[in-house]
């Protein structure tokens, strides 16, 4: 689809759409520059043409252009996204422990981005196990954010001195299960400093951390923001 708008408008649409501009580069060819490729940070990009026309190439192409189109929703050139797909582009899966605080915090922001958080403690469990539980909630989000909060103590055996905090056992089976399910690319970890540290398990520390002391929304909004955007997720950058 060729949209009709110059550069500026591209961006303005784009940035109350909640798409966040990766990079600007020129368009080129044997005559010279002919306009602007803006790279998306979903892996999507938008080619703004010096003849004041617009197309878009890559991720999620077709809501691209109905952002670009005026409407958050499709419009009449684009074909409309399924109920299933809707839905897993607003919810999040959650992973966390015994900090209600920190996990309040997390819920509260995700739905101030119209997203929806889904905490297990929020469903009723109609019989069925934990796993069973993880099983059927984890299939209806494609993200999953791992809140790690220093809830327990440990240390190695024979070294009480050696004492440090350590998430719940519930925490890390879990997020074992988000990678496994989801895909590395697709688990961020929202991560509390503490005193001493927080030990984690050492074969995870090349994935995503974002760090917050004691507010989630104020430390930790704009990295997060970001991750989500990647992932596909379309919130508004005025809620920031």
């Amino acid at each position: 689809m060729t949209l009709k708008m110059d550069l500026d408008e591209a961006k303005q649409k784009l940035a109350k759409g909640g798409y966040v501009i990766e990079n600007e580069n020129d368009l080129v060819n044997d005559y010279g520059p002919y306009g602007k490729r803006l790279d998306l940070t979903i892996k999507a990009n938008v080619n703004a043409f010096d003849n004041g026309t617009v197309n878009v190439q890559g991720k999620d192409k077709e809501r691209v252009e109905a952002c670009l189109a005026g409407s958050t929703s499709t419009g009449s050139n684009v074909a409309p996204a399924s109920r299933e797909s809707s839905d897993l582009n607003t919810k999040i899966f959650v992973v966390y422990g015994r900090d209600d605080n920190a996990k309040g915090q997390l819920a509260g922001l995700l739905r101030k981005w119209n997203l929806t958080p889904l905490l297990l403690d929020e469903f009723p469990p109609e019989g069925r196990t934990i796993i069973e539980q993880l099983e059927e909630y984890t299939s209806q989000a494609k993200f999953a954010i791992v809140l790690v909060t220093p809830d327990d103590e440990g240390h190695e055996a024979g070294c009480p001195d050696k004492k440090t905090f350590r998430p719940r056992q519930n925490v890390v089976l879990e997020f074992g299960m988000m990678i496994a399910k989801m895909g590395r690319e697709n688990v961020v970890i929202l991560l509390k400093d503490s005193e001493p540290s927080l030990e984690m398990p050492s074969d995870i520390h090349d994935l995503l951390h974002i760090r917050f002391k004691n507010d989630v929304e104020e430390d930790a909004k704009v990295p997060l923001f970001k991750a989500l955007n990647k992932a596909g997720y379309f919130i508004d950058a005025s809620k920031l």
